[in-house]
């Protein structure tokens, strides 16, 4: 299976483990109990990288920089969120640039956000291309309201190769996010 079609497995598997969670009281966590509870927001942002040593394919090392652009479906409890990361270059000796979708479900309460995602990275190399497979993130932060519409948000993240390995800090690597979100 290829790495794109692994993200998509891994969203249905979220989804069926999810959303069956308002059979036991009758609301909708994850999709709104109705139209009033539900809030589209789109977000640029950009986000810190450090090497990541569990997936050699990525150039990136500590202190690369990505460009962030995100669509977030917002309910009373949780949010979907997907995003597309683009790194221009590597502080590597590598002459690479770096195409990273991504999925994420992230819980929210108050100004505290928590979540897991999944991604892949298009890597084009000197001019070779190649897909990374599926890698994960654990998600931890906060999110400010500036106003009715807009709000900034800072966000830790664990990225992590494969579930067994999750423990390896050493082979993993962490992330930092800020984002600028407009809800409408």
């Amino acid at each position: 299976m290829n790495p794109l079609g692994r993200v998509f497995l891994s969203l249905a598997a979220l989804l069926l483990f999810t959303l069956p969670a308002h059979a036991f009281d009758g609301a909708d966590y994850l999709l709104g109990s109705n139209d009033t509870d539900r809030t589209h927001k789109l977000a640029i942002g950009m986000r810190i990288h450090d090497e990541i040593k569990a997936i050699p394919e990525l150039p990136h090392d500590q202190g690369d920089l990505s460009w962030l652009l995100a669509y977030e479906y917002h309910s009373n409890v949780a949010y979907w969120q997907i995003a597309l990361g683009y790194t221009p270059e590597s502080n590597t000796d590598r002459d690479a640039e770096v195409i990273t979708p991504q999925v994420n479900l992230i819980f929210k309460e108050s100004i505290y956000r928590l979540g897991l995602g999944a991604l892949t990275s298009y890597v084009d190399e000197d001019g070779e291309t190649d897909w990374t497979d599926v890698y994960w993130q654990a998600i931890a932060g906060i999110e400010i309201s500036l106003g009715t519409h807009a709000s900034i948000g800072l966000f830790g993240c664990y990225v992590f190769n494969k579930w067994e390995d999750i423990t390896d800090s050493g082979d993993n690597g962490l992330a930092g996010n800020l984002l600028l979100s407009w809800a409408f």
